[in-house]
């Protein structure tokens, strides 16, 4: 017998219909000045976007009704309070998310874990933790695509993220792994989790959710690696109707299908029965809603954040650059430029910050990267990268510096300022000829700082 969808609508006759009235009024005001704060220049409103707010209301199940809980108020203050102080858009949207979660549980009772997931996988920090930390495991997938192809018996050449066979180049960037696959992975694991705990009444623990999501990020890399090695051993190119199909059959085969018999045999193991728990006696309506309101109205005001790092708050790895001229941009940027090249020095406001990645900013000028790499330069490891615009080309390379110590990966440089080294900066080096990039890299890099 399908398990009933639970609602907290349990009041009497008459002052049921104002609760419910009052609880959609409000639940419409937050959403509302959430929309008219974020939705011009933070959301993504893409597909997956749009299909994750489709699938909202299926995801939000109250497991308690009537048992209203406040225990979402401390983080949406909080995150409200580092909005204030620190004006970050990211603070600003989960300070939101936690107030509309906290709206529901003191008006209905209390809520599964899945909302919390669904407006975090919402957000775009999600999309940019996923190409930007995940650009080393897009190297790392085309050198074991490359490997497992001449296991079959066919000769590959791997250079950095592309794998060339027979003449014809294949780009492991964000669109072949399937950037978006990956959102609409974790769409469909949430969906499925809410299906099974509405179909069975059962509910897997909070590890043991978190395991399942585990799981499915594990056979999203393996489906786009499958997906890598079948595009490149039957020369799909993007231009072919079954590039796209390949994607959406290894989406199916290797996670729709693993991912829906694992969850199913995970809630009928160990997945615990709902307790009926007793609701408390209904107080008045108004009072309920006095804390959210407060909140709401609060957050509503929070500053629209401006460039970070105005020109001269930041500190810079070097001020100038022999031979080449100075420009200072928004956001505290210096663009040092000359005929054969342009190095731009990006400066970071603290260890949590979004750096402006040249994998984003170069992509929003129009320009398509390829034929990214990790090499060693002048005795540094730096990313490099061939971009194309038309009949332009460009070739760029980049790490991250704060004048004493360089590194090309993430998670170093946070780490190292989270501990009070000095601020960093993405150093971006381009220039229209692979030699050209080599001598400017060379300047840059030879003990000018």
């Amino acid at each position: 017998m399908p398990f009933p969808l639970r609602t907290s609508l349990t009041l009497p006759a008459g002052p049921r219909l104002a609760d419910l009235a009052l609880t959609a009024s409000l639940l419409a005001a937050c959403l509302l000045a959430a929309t008219l704060r974020f939705a011009p220049d933070y959301w993504l409103m893409d597909g997956p976007f749009l299909l994750g707010c489709v699938m909202a209301p299926y995801l939000f199940i109250v497991r308690q009704p009537g048992r209203y809980s406040y225990r979402y108020a401390g983080p949406a203050a909080g995150l409200g309070l580092l909005a204030g102080l620190v004006p970050v858009n990211t603070f600003g949207y989960l300070a939101f998310a936690f107030a509309l979660l906290f709206l529901l549980e003191v008006r209905v009772g209390r809520l599964n874990p899945l909302p919390v997931m669904l407006l975090g996988l919402l957000s775009p920090v999600f999309r940019y933790v996923t190409e930007v930390f995940g650009f080393p495991i897009r190297l790392h997938l085309s050198a074991c695509a490359g490997w497992l192809i001449r296991r079959m018996g066919t000769p590959i050449e791997v250079q950095g993220n592309v794998l060339v066979r027979d003449g014809f180049a294949f780009a492991v960037d964000p669109a072949c792994v399937g950037l978006q696959l990956v959102t609409v992975s974790f769409l469909v694991a949430l969906f499925l989790l809410a299906h099974l705990e509405r179909t069975t009444g059962r509910h897997l623990s909070g590890p043991l959710t978190g395991a399942a999501l585990l799981a499915t990020g594990g056979l999203v890399v393996l489906a786009n690696l499958i997906r890598i090695v079948l595009l490149v051993v039957f020369r799909l190119l993007p231009d072919s109707p079954l590039h796209d199909l390949a994607g959406l059959v290894c989406l199916g085969v290797y996670v729709v299908l693993p991912v829906y018999f694992l969850f199913g045999f995970l809630y009928r193991r160990a997945g615990r029965s709902a307790v009926p728990v007793p609701a408390r006696a209904n107080g008045p309506a108004w009072p309920r809603a006095a804390g959210p309101l407060v909140l709401l109205a609060a957050l509503s005001l929070l500053p629209v954040p401006g460039p970070a790092g105005q020109a001269g708050q930041l500190p810079l790895p070097f001020e100038s650059l022999p031979g080449y001229g100075r420009t200072t941009l928004a956001g505290g940027i210096a663009k040092f430029e000359q005929d054969a090249a342009l190095v731009y020095v990006k400066p970071i406001a603290a260890f949590y910050s979004t750096e402006h990645s040249p994998l984003i900013c170069w992509r929003g000028s129009g320009y398509a990267f390829g034929r990214i790499n990790e090499q060693t330069i002048a005795g540094q490891r730096v990313y490099t990268g061939e971009l194309t615009k038309g009949a332009d080309v460009l070739y760029t390379a980049w790490w991250f510096d704060n004048g004493r110590h360089r590194t090309v990966a993430q998670w170093e440089w946070r780490w190292r300022m989270l501990r009070g080294a000095p601020p960093y900066s993405l150093i971006n080096v381009s220039a229209a000829t692979p030699a050209g990039l080599h001598k400017a890299l060379k300047e840059t890099l030879d003990g000018r700082f």
